[in-house]
């Protein structure tokens, strides 16, 4: 496993998300970064994965999920951090946005992180992308 290549992917998610402070963008570039750990899970996991990486977002998580490489929660979080990028996408009222993702930040299982906690989305998502990479690091492992 390319240690620096992942090192460098934190270090710019830290790095873009301590320098957004638009909602909206802050919601994409989190979600494009799960992408990207979604698409390191099937790179891994499958010897001819180019196809795959094609896919909807929502069509990778179900791919992976079908393989068994993610638990229930996992699953459900993406799925849950999914259809907030949607609201953020599809609805240009921010007030909109902010009264219906309320409740969906709120639905997020992370037991460890309470429900009223600032940044809880920014939280979670983070704590996925970490649970994705582990994955990765298995996968990679058990092929060596």
């Amino acid at each position: 496993i390319d240690v620096n290549k992942y090192d460098k992917v934190f270090m710019d998610l830290t790095h873009q998300i301590n320098n957004i402070t638009d909602v909206r963008s802050k919601v994409l570039v989190l979600h494009l970064f799960i992408e990207y750990w979604l698409d390191e899970i099937i790179n891994a996991q499958f010897p001819t994965p180019k196809n795959l990486l094609n896919f909807s977002f929502y069509d990778k998580t179900e791919i992976i999920s079908s393989t068994g490489l993610i638990n229930e929660e996992i699953e459900f979080n993406i799925k849950k951090i999914n259809q907030i990028r949607n609201k953020f996408i599809h609805i240009l009222d921010l007030t909109q946005i902010t009264n219906e993702t309320s409740q969906l930040i709120n639905e997020l299982k992370a037991d460890d992180i309470p429900i009223h906690t600032n940044h809880r989305f920014e939280v979670i998502c983070i704590k996925v992308m970490n649970q994705l990479y582990h994955i990765v690091n298995v996968i990679i492992d058990s092929k060596n």
